[in-house]
């Protein structure tokens, strides 16, 4: 199978994140991508949630969601490992527990890959997977010394920090998340002032 990866925090998973897996297989051909939440990633903080709610949304996110001959799954291997998350370290998770008939690739923003020069051992990841970048904050493509390309995706700017910062302030952000991860955030009261349970 043809495999993408998609790595984040997934704090909450949001519609952005879906469109992503979806262009991965109608504009790379892709017939699955792996769902990788971090631990600790490197270029962020997680912020409101323990590992195991990030999880549960990731799971009612994706079981009401389906694109024909696309298989997704959740691989949960960063959550296992102690340390920082880095995206080396979740390739070569990828490549020691599946079987891939030809680079993976690896699905990130434009706002992730603007920096991407200065990951961990970026010049190996590059060698070992195909970067597919997706617009969400820039109008035009970035430039960068490591082979990738777009998708021809409409921008989507939300992010989950802004997701969070609008469930803090009350004000509208339902409709930026499945249903059944909004009904979870309102439940549980995630991402409100002392809502960490």
């Amino acid at each position: 199978m043809r495999t993408a990866i998609l790595g984040g925090t997934f704090n909450p998973v949001h519609w952005g994140h879906l469109l992503l897996a979806e262009l991965a297989h109608l504009e790379a051909g892709y017939d699955r991508v792996l769902f990788i939440p971090t631990r600790k990633p490197a270029h962020k903080t997680i912020e409101g949630v323990r590992d195991e709610q990030r999880l549960e949304m990731l799971q009612l996110a994706l079981e009401g969601f389906s694109v024909a001959d696309l298989t997704i799954k959740i691989e949960a291997c960063e959550l296992y490992r102690p340390g920082v998350s880095d995206s080396i370290d979740t390739v070569l998770c990828v490549d020691e527990n599946y079987v891939l008939e030809e680079r993976a690739g690896l699905l990130l923003g434009d706002d992730l890959f603007e920096s991407f020069d200065t990951w961990k051992d970026a010049s190996e990841l590059a060698q070992k997977v195909d970067l597919w970048v997706a617009r969400r904050k820039f109008s035009d493509p970035l430039v960068s010394r490591f082979p990738h390309r777009y998708f021809n995706n409409p921008r989507f700017p939300v992010s989950s920090s802004e997701i969070r910062e609008r469930v803090q302030k009350n004000q509208a952000w339902r409709a930026l998340v499945p249903g059944p991860v909004a009904r979870y955030i309102a439940d549980h009261q995630l991402y409100r002032q002392g809502g960490l349970e």
